[in-house]
């Protein structure tokens, strides 16, 4: 698949999500988000962890959390 094309298909994704709203001005659209960025990490976050097994969410974490480079934010 065209990198163009995977753009356009996130874009769409996203729009139906309700996640970006699009405007359209003359032939070019513009888009922006709905909801701040943290509120779409923490929903990502929690889809993702619906989906593993309680007993191995822990351990998911610790590895995920090893295999980070945290920086305090600014």
């Amino acid at each position: 698949m065209c990198p163009k094309i995977r753009i356009k298909f996130a874009i769409y994704r996203l729009t139906k999500k309700n996640i970006l709203a699009t405007t359209k001005e003359g032939r070019h659209f513009n888009y922006r988000p709905t909801v701040p960025e943290t509120t779409a990490m923490d929903k990502t976050v929690a889809e993702l962890f619906q989906h593993l097994c309680d007993m191995k969410k822990g351990a998911g974490i610790i590895n995920l959390l090893a295999k980070l480079n945290l920086v305090p934010c600014q």
